[in-house]
């Protein structure tokens, strides 16, 4: 190459838009609405919903705690994963710096009614990393008393190697992108 020579940075990767499956599954959970803006719990039956149940992850989010318990987590989410995460805490996969915005974020779709969309890296047990698109909308609460999210985590890429902590199922980075979707009520501010 001569000096005179200008070498071309590569353009950078761009990033998955938001997929057909995503848009599917909020038309699917804007059919439980019954017009109400936030379906019961009881309004969501796994059955119907057969299209997405590997996938989905049913999350509580309680108002009075650092938690978001994985209540109902799919068949494909474990096969990933490698592990049952069902009664696990989401924050644990989460490095410190990320949790509390994941808490914030969840307890808004909660308290200001909205949907989510992101693309998170999630980082394997068994080694790889796969970019997962992630759609989630609010429920009212179950039985408990305790609101809801319904999560669906759909893979978008080939998966990739890295680190991990040992001992974990995964690890989650900070959100690729992220947008709060709205149900009807606008969306939420965001610092």
């Amino acid at each position: 190459m001569s000096r005179h020579s200008v070498r071309a940075r590569p353009e950078p990767a761009e990033e998955p838009a938001r997929s057909a499956r995503s848009f599917a599954f909020e038309s699917h959970w804007r059919g439980l609405r019954n017009g109400t803006l936030v379906p019961d719990r009881d309004d969501f039956h796994p059955r119907e919903a057969k299209t997405f149940l590997g996938d989905l992850a049913l999350v509580e989010v309680p108002l009075d705690r650092p938690e978001l318990k994985m209540r109902l987590v799919g068949r494909n989410v474990e096969s990933r994963l490698q592990r049952k995460i069902t009664g696990h805490n989401y924050l644990d996969y989460l490095q410190e710096p990320h949790k509390q915005a994941a808490l914030q974020s969840s307890r808004l779709m909660i308290g200001h009614p909205c949907g989510l969309w992101q693309l998170t890296r999630i980082h394997f047990a068994n080694g790889l990393k796969q970019m997962m698109e992630q759609t989630a909308f609010p429920l009212g609460a179950g039985p408990n008393g305790l609101p809801l999210l319904l999560v669906l985590a759909n893979p978008v890429d080939v998966p990739e190697t890295p680190p991990l902590d040992p001992g974990k199922a995964m690890a989650a980075d900070r959100a690729v992108r992220f947008a709060f979707l709205d149900i009807g009520r606008g969306v939420p501010a965001w610092p």
